[in-house]
Order: structure tokens, then sequence, then C-alpha cells
């Protein structure tokens, strides 16, 4: 086994500015941290993002990996739970007796 070196994250984050923040909370007035700018297109996320740039940068995947890819609050842990009982010949043992966040990578 070979370890592999995480690379760095390559792209710029920088804080929104001002302006753009009053904007952005002008539409979504519950949200109270501070966003950033990524990149060279400048895309917005939240602030928690700069957190786990590096790690979700260097996420191995694996080309037997499935995504479940869902809005909030649409069913998200019910369809995991679905996805893993087939991927796992309907192992309802298991799925009982270990948390779905112990059986199923989450990435928001």
């Amino acid at each position: 086994n070979q370890l592999k070196m995480a690379l760095p994250f390559p792209y710029e984050i920088k804080d929104v500015s001002e302006e753009e923040d009053k904007v952005i909370k002008k539409y979504y007035k519950e949200y109270k941290r501070p966003f950033i700018r990524i990149g060279p297109h400048g895309y917005i996320l939240n602030a928690g993002y700069a957190d786990h740039a590096s790690e979700i940068y260097n996420f191995e995947v694996r080309p037997d990996d499935v995504w479940v890819t869902t809005f909030s609050r649409s069913g998200t842990t019910w369809l995991q739970e679905l996805v893993w009982l087939v991927a796992n010949n309907l192992d309802f043992e298991t799925a009982r007796n270990e948390s779905i966040t112990k059986r199923f990578a989450y990435m928001e």
C-alpha cells in the first residue's frame, strides 16, 4: 500500500464583499453565517466549506461508487437506507444495528 499525499486546495478562497453579503442575506434571511467565493468563477458557498475544501478536493472517488443526490428535506435518509440495502444484499440485520452515518458516507 502506498500512502497518497493530499494535494493542496488549488483555488483561491475569499470573503464575499459587504454588498454581496447583504444581497445574499436579503434572500436567505435565516442564514447568519458568512459566505465565501471560490476559484476563478467565484462560486459562492457558506464559509464552513473552507474548513473542508482540501478534504473534499482530495476525496477519492471509485468507479463503483453510488451517489445519492437530493434536495434538503426530500427523503435523503430514506433513500440512503434503500440504496444501502440494495447494494448489500438486503442485509436488514446490519442496517438495523449500525447507524446510516457509519454505513453511508455523507457530503453536503
